[in-house]
């Protein structure tokens, strides 16, 4: 597998290996065990932390980190939502922001692409989120309307709201509505980093 360094010292990978085939639902068990056979150790089929660039189902360009879900206490569900650093070296997100580097907002990692009711089936294994670009469907706050700015709330993958036209709370850390909230999710733009 290739792997390059860009600028800020952290891989990114040239060619990723994604289990399922589908970067959404990508959920590799996380093992103690390290053996000669997995160079990441722990499970992982990639460089924790490394960032990849996909396309989605219809040729939207994606950048997109693959990391250990670690999220404290398991909610009840993992929705496609936020999820926040939870280690200063990039590698392990949190859907708790309590539980995140800063134990604020401006800790956004980006967006969780798997949704999964049954969180034992998740919780510590490898998964990919997106830290730029177009996601649909992400878990939103009720009165969301296009144009909304959307960060994270105390509680699990929880979302707040600043409505369109007022000055963002967490600029640099973004969730941008890009549709009005329907059966509570909305289609938004992420740029938790640089493209």
């Amino acid at each position: 597998m290739a792997v390059a360094v860009l600028n800020n010292n952290l891989p990114y990978l040239l060619e990723p290996e994604i289990s399922t085939g589908n970067i959404a639902t990508v959920n590799d068990a996380y093992s103690t065990t390290k053996s000669a056979a997995n160079p990441y150790g722990n499970g992982a089929k990639n460089q924790p932390g490394a960032a990849f660039y996909a396309a989605d189902s219809v040729g939207r360009i994606l950048k997109c980190r693959y990391v250990r879900l670690n999220p404290g206490t398991p909610p009840a569900s993992y929705k496609v939502g936020v999820v926040y650093w939870q280690d200063a070296a990039r590698t392990i997100v949190t859907t708790t922001l309590s539980n995140s580097l800063t134990a604020e907002a401006s800790s956004l990692a980006g967006v969780l692409l798997r949704a999964e009711p049954t969180p034992a089936l998740m919780s510590g294994n490898w998964v990919v989120i997106v830290t730029h670009g177009f996601v649909a469907g992400v878990f939103a706050v009720a009165a969301t309307a296009a144009g909304d700015e959307l960060f994270g709330d105390t509680g699990d993958q929880v979302v707040d709201r600043v409505a369109t036209g007022t000055a963002p709370k967490f600029p640099g850390h973004d969730l941008r509505a890009i549709t009005a909230v329907a059966a509570g999710v909305s289609d938004v733009w992420v740029d938790a980093e640089g493209a």
